[in-house]
This record gives structure tokens, C-alpha cells and sequence, in this order.
């Protein structure tokens, strides 16, 4: 049996992969924090939905819309957190990269407050992101 967060978690990626901005909306606060690693100018905290929302449309730019995630690994999940294991890529000069990432969702109230990726290979995810 699964946990009701699990779905959760779930419709996330279903909602990144389709641009299905208002199922994005319903599982997510509006004070969503997300927290991107790196170096480039795409790495920080970006607090507020709409500032996580504008984030991704910068992802689509950079990456000429080539980023997606290839396959969900795995996701576990709790009455509070969410875990998901993934593996992405996106095209960059004619040449694909490719990652594996682990993210972790903070759940209230059904509904994703807080989001940390953890990237196993962090040159290549720079990579990806980093302007030509």
C-alpha cells in the first residue's frame, strides 16, 4: 500500500513533464521554497510558488526545452516527506547529459512546502544549466 503522499510526489513529476501548471498549483504551497544546487546563475533558493514556477521556465530557456526527466526510480514517502529518485537529461551543444538525482519534498497538509535536489554528478548538472 502506498502512502497518500506518494501520489503527491507523483503528480509532481507528471505535472513537470506535461506543463500541467494548474496540477502543479494544487500540490504545492504558495510560500514553496526550492533549493537548486550548483554554481551557475541557476543554483540558489527560490522562495514563493511563483518564483519556483519562473524558475523552471528559466530551465526550459537555458536548456533550449531539452530537459526531462527520463525515469522515476523510485519514490517513498511519509505523513511529512517525500523522496524521489530520478534520473534526467538535457540536450547541450548537440550532446546529451544525463543525471542522477535525488529530491526531497517537505509535505503539509498534502501539499509540497520545500524541495531540495541532490545531484549525483554536479560538473555535469552545472553543465547542463550553465549558459553559452
Amino acid at each position: 500500500m502506498t502512502h497518500k503522499n506518494e501520489e503527491v510526489v507523483r503528480n509532481f513529476f507528471k505535472a513537470f513533464a506535461t506543463g500541467d501548471m494548474e496540477l502543479l498549483k494544487s500540490i504545492t504551497t504558495d510560500d514553496l521554497v526550492m533549493h537548486e544546487p550548483g554554481t551557475t546563475a541557476m543554483a540558489g533558493d527560490f522562495h514563493g510558488r511563483d518564483a519556483v514556477l519562473a524558475f523552471f521556465g528559466e530551465v526550459g530557456r537555458v536548456t533550449e526545452g531539452t530537459l526531462k526527466i527520463e525515469r522515476v526510480n523510485e519514490v517513498l514517502a511519509n505523513d511529512h516527506i517525500g523522496i524521489a529518485l530520478f534520473e534526467c537529461s538535457a540536450v547541450r551543444s548537440g550532446e546529451t547529459i544525463r543525471n542522477q538525482v535525488s529530491e526531497v519534498y517537505k509535505i503539509k497538509d498534502g501539499k509540497i512546502c520545500d524541495m531540495r535536489a541532490y545531484v549525483y554528478d554536479m560538473p555535469e548538472w552545472d553543465r547542463a544549466y550553465r549558459e553559452d
